[in-house]
C-alpha cells in the first residue's frame, strides 16, 4: 500500500520547523496578555500558534507548487466511513486504556490537572480535545510529515517514524513518564493506520477525536460536581 507522492520536500519541511519558534511566540504573547482565566489563554494560545504555523506553510507551500494544499495533506473524505473512523477511536481508547492498567503506575502531575478545578476548564478541555487538537496534529503529522517520511522510507516504517514526535509532543504534558509516553507512540501508529488506510486525514483525525473523547468523558465522571 502506497501513499500518493508528495509535492513538497525535505526543505519544505525544515522551514516549517524553522517557524515553529515564531509561531510559539506569538503563542506564549497570548498566554501573558489580558486577565482571562489560565484555561482560555491556553487554548487561545494554542489556536495561535497553529494558525500562524498552518498560514505560513500554506502560502510557502502555495507560492512554490501550483498544486491544492488541502488534496495534498489528503484533507479529503476517506475510505473509511467517519463512524467506522469514530468507532475505531472508540476501541483504540478502550484498549489503550487495558494497556495502561497493566503498565506500572507513574501517576504524573500534569498541567492539564489544574485545568479541572474548574467548569470552564473542564468543557475548554474536552472542546478543544476533540476539535482543534486532533485536526491540527493529524494535519502536521500524518497530513505534511507522513507522505514525505513514506515516500522516503516506505509506509509502514514512516508510520512508525511519524509516530515518535507525535508522542514526544506530548510528553511534558505527561510528565515524560515512560508509561506514557509509551501509550502516545502506540495510538499514534494507529491514527497512521487510519491514514494509510482511509487515504484521508480527515478520518485519521475523526479518530483522534473520538479517541480523546473517552478520557475527556471520565475526567467529567470523575469531577461530577463540575459537570452541573
Amino acid at each position: 500500500m502506497r501513499l500518493s507522492e508528495p509535492f513538497w520536500n525535505y526543505w519544505d519541511l525544515l522551514i516549517g520547523i524553522g517557524l515553529i519558534a515564531p509561531a510559539y511566540a506569538a503563542s506564549a504573547l497570548v498566554m501573558v496578555m489580558g486577565t482571562a482565566p489560565k484555561i482560555v489563554k491556553a487554548n487561545l494560545g494554542t489556536l495561535v500558534f497553529y494558525l500562524v504555523l498552518f498560514s505560513a506553510m500554506y502560502f510557502v507551500l502555495s507560492g512554490k507548487y501550483s498544486k491544492s494544499v488541502k488534496d495534498g495533506l489528503a484533507w479529503v473524505p476517506g475510505a473509511v466511513a467517519s463512524w467506522k473512523a469514530a468507532l475505531a477511536g472508540v476501541v483504540l481508547a478502550f484498549a489503550v486504556s487495558m494497556l495502561g492498567a497493566l503498565l506500572p503506575s507513574a501517576d504524573p502531575v500534569t498541567p492539564v490537572s489544574g485545568y479541572l478545578e474548574s467548569k470552564l476548564g473542564l468543557w475548554l478541555i474536552l472542546i478543544a480535545s476533540t476539535t482543534i487538537m486532533p485536526v491540527c496534529e493529524e494535519i502536521t503529522f500524518r497530513g505534511f510529515v507522513l507522505p514525505l517520511l513514506a515516500d522516503t522510507l516506505g509506509v509502514w516504517p514512516a508510520v512508525g517514524v511519524t509516530a515518535i514526535p507525535f508522542a514526544l509532543l506530548h510528553g511534558q504534558q505527561y510528565s515524560w513518564a515512560w508509561q506514557s509516553i509509551l501509550v502516545l507512540l502506540l495510538t499514534g501508529i494507529a491514527f497512521g493506520w487510519m491514514r494509510v488506510a482511509s487515504r484521508s486525514t480527515i478520518s485519521a483525525s475523526v479518530m483522534h477525536a473520538s479517541y480523546n473523547l473517552i478520557p475527556s468523558l471520565f475526567s467529567i465522571a470523575d469531577h461530577p460536581e463540575l459537570s452541573r
